[in-house]
């Protein structure tokens, strides 16, 4: 782990760590930060440890790039930047050509868009140089024969594969022979059992191969890319490769590329740093002093370190300082760190430690320099209206479904030549396209979700998972169908569709479930499989289909733990949804306790968005909202903050009783947004009794 040296060192109870370096403190976002350490509890589980959690608490209250794990602590990341160098060195080889394959969701596209643009950009790659491709419609997941014999023809010198590759041995083996290229797999989904499965490739980066509970195991695929162009770009300064002595107290220990090197002769190192009040080397607090100077966010690493030494291991506090002049690099990645975040979203990766910064740190840059972002990004949010302030809300219910419906809709290249367009024109009509499919995917998801009732298993109902199957079914669209009946059931569910000969299958949690495990103990019955542990896909023939359903609610009954007490009744997961709500009355919804609220942004899975119970609210006005009244406007009328409004969307009429009623409890979610170039505080309405 990061804080592998110093890191634990007579730290305060981890309850302490909000109180301690809280600059604002509020019992609201108090409350919010506690919550996250106890489902980080549950979701670690036994790996748990003090300096896990202390690296989690650092992370949580101080979202900074500068506190980034090292990218070559992902294992196969060394050996990628190696392969893509010796690449770029053969220049006079006419023949060479970067071939990369990347997945049809949301995460493989954004991931295929990014290093995509990379090499273009930044890398001067030129068309005959680099070829990207996407699954077609036919194409199942993962490197399948099929998908072998495109990037065969295409004669790639190197092969990239992203967000795909891990299971398919026999396949990369296969081009592999064919054409003698060198192959990298940049992939989150599950690895084989046994490493004797491995595939037999030159880089195979997959953060599953750190052990428990290293958090960097939850990356996504795009953000691992985002990580490994920004590995490239390191493996240009001097520091690369260099052995750096560091000294902490009585301790001496080597750090190469921002990892510890347990092997290096502290006594090689050309330079030394030191941690001590004295000196005879680098003083590492007084350079961390001065780069806090100049640099706002390291102004607070350095000010917690001041309160409490142990807030900091001295890797991360030299790690940091690294990162912090390293300006050039954070000026090249800036404009690519939206896309990890995308992928991110998409591929409902907990919200924590450096998926939380990326995610931020992707927000802030669409605010930042909206107009400095790529060609087809920048296109989309316009088409989309969010040309200005953007949430992690904004990307899962706008951005991502807009991307994700091409693949699903069988047209992944749309959304792939959308993201890496660099001609406006184009790009704007690439927008377009895409925000047409997926008002298609809308109509599709809705007849299929039409057709549930018949195409239910009875045992749905009693199992603790729901499974459905239909040749009506819209083939592209499995996984968002599963994930619909998971909300529906408040369980885990499975669904799947005619495919040619055989039927393609998603599964989809509801909490934590491990679903994967639940598809490979039936794997026996399957084609294929891959996924991870929240998500998986897989392919089955029609004559094993019953037998492989029975096998799936056998397996469930074992593997599936049960939601009990208050989930049960209400189908809350802990994870996703933040319950039970903060109660707070009417007088005292003013903006600066929104932004309170808000001030542990961006939430998602396992940071969830809070959620306010507004009590004594006094008679409210209701007014209809949208063209068709669908959505409604509330206004509080009891004292407080009038800037602040209700939004009530979808409301199925509801809205129209609670004008009548006295001091109604409105719960939802406090939001902040722009429009119209206007700060607007407003209430997502959740729920009024």
């Amino acid at each position: 782990m990061t804080g592998a040296h110093g890191g634990a060192r007579s730290a305060p109870p981890l309850t302490d760590w909000y109180a301690l370096f809280s600059d604002r403190p509020s019992p609201f976002a108090e409350d919010i930060y506690r919550r996250f350490i106890g489902r980080l509890r549950e979701y670690a589980g036994a790996s748990l440890n003090d300096e896990y959690l202390r690296q989690q608490a650092i992370r949580y209250l101080f979202p900074t790039v500068h506190l980034l794990k090292s990218p070559f602590a992902i294992p196969g990341m060394l050996a990628a930047v190696g392969q893509l160098r010796a690449f770029l060195a053969e220049k006079e080889n006419t023949a060479r050509r970067l071939v990369i394959y990347g997945d049809r969701d949301a995460d493989g596209v954004t991931s295929a868009a990014l290093i995509t643009l990379f090499c273009k950009e930044q890398l001067k790659l030129t068309a005959s140089e680099l070829v990207t491709l996407v699954p077609r419609e036919e194409d199942k997941y993962g490197i399948t024969p099929a998908v072998a014999a495109r990037i065969i023809a295409e004669k790639p010198t190197l092969l990239v594969t992203l967000d795909c590759g891990s299971s398919n041995k026999a396949e990369l083996s296969q081009i592999t022979a064919a054409t003698g290229c060198r192959t990298i797999i940049i992939d989150h989904h599950f690895i084989p059992a046994s490493p004797a499965d491995y595939p037999e490739v030159d880089a195979f980066i997959n953060p599953k191969l750190l052990p428990e509970p290293d958090f960097a195991r939850d990356y996504c695929t795009a953000a691992i890319a985002l990580r490994f162009v920004q590995a490239v770009l390191y493996s240009y300064s001097r520091e690369f490769k260099e052995p750096i002595g560091l000294v902490h107290g009585e301790k001496k220990f080597v750090v190469r590329d921002g990892i510890v090197d347990e092997q290096a002769d502290f006594s090689q190192c050309a330079r030394h740093y030191s941690l001590a009040e004295a000196a005879a080397t680098h003083d590492l607090m007084k350079i961390f002093e001065h780069t806090a100077r100049e640099n706002f966010e390291m102004r607070r690493l350095y000010q917690a370190c001041l309160k409490h030494p142990s807030a900091l291991s001295p890797l991360e506090i030299f790690n940091a300082v690294q990162s912090a002049s390293f300006r050039k690099t954070h000026a090249i990645l800036s404009p690519y760190i939206p896309l990890a975040a995308i992928g991110l979203v998409a591929d409902l990766m907990p919200v924590y430690a450096d998926n939380r910064i990326l995610i931020r740190e992707g927000l802030g840059t669409i605010a930042r320099s909206f107009d400095s972002l790529p060609m087809g990004l920048l296109a989309l949010l316009k088409k989309l209206n969010l040309a200005g302030a953007v949430t992690e809300q904004d990307l899962g219910f706008s951005v991502c479904p807009a991307i994700n419906a091409a693949g699903r809709m069988g047209n992944a290249a749309l959304a792939l030549s959308a993201l890496t367009e660099t001609d406006p024109l184009n790009a704007t009509k690439a927008a377009f396209a895409l925000t047409q499919i997926n008002e298609q995917r809308k109509e599709a998801s809705q007849s299929s979700l039409d057709l549930l009732e018949e195409a239910l298993d009875q045992r749905s109902h009693e199992a603790p998972l729901a499974v459905a199957v239909h040749d009506n079914f819209h083939r592209g669209i499995s996984g968002l169908i599963a994930s619909k009946i998971a909300e529906r059931f408040a369980k885990p569910a499975m669904v799947l569709v005619p495919d040619g000969e055989c039927y393609r299958g998603s599964v989809r949690a509801f909490r934590n479930e491990n679903v994967h495990a639940l598809i490979d103990a039936a794997s026996q019955h399957l084609i294929q499989f891959g996924g991870h542990r929240q998500a998986a896909g897989f392919s089955v023939a029609k004559e094993n289909i019953a037998a492989f359903i029975d096998t799936v609610f056998a397996a469930a009954e074992e593997l599936l733990r049960a939601v009990s007490g208050e989930a049960e009744n209400t189908g809350i997961d802990p994870f996703r949804v933040f319950y039970p709500p903060l109660e707070i009355e009417s007088k005292h919804m003013r903006m600066p306790l929104w932004d309170e609220l808000l001030a542990h942004a961006p939430y998602g899975v396992l940071n969830p968005h809070p959620v306010v119970a507004v009590q004594k609210t006094g008679r409210v006005e209701v007014a209809a909202l949208g063209k068709t009244g669908a959505h409604a406007k509330v206004k509080f009328s009891a004292p407080a903050d009038r800037n602040i409004e209700g939004v009530w969307f979808f409301h199925n009429g509801e809205a129209d009783s609670v004008a009548a009623k006295d001091d109604p409890v409105v719960s939802g979610e406090p939001q902040i947004g722009k429009f119209m170039g206007r700060t607007q505080y407003r209430l997502k309405i959740t729920k009024v009794k």
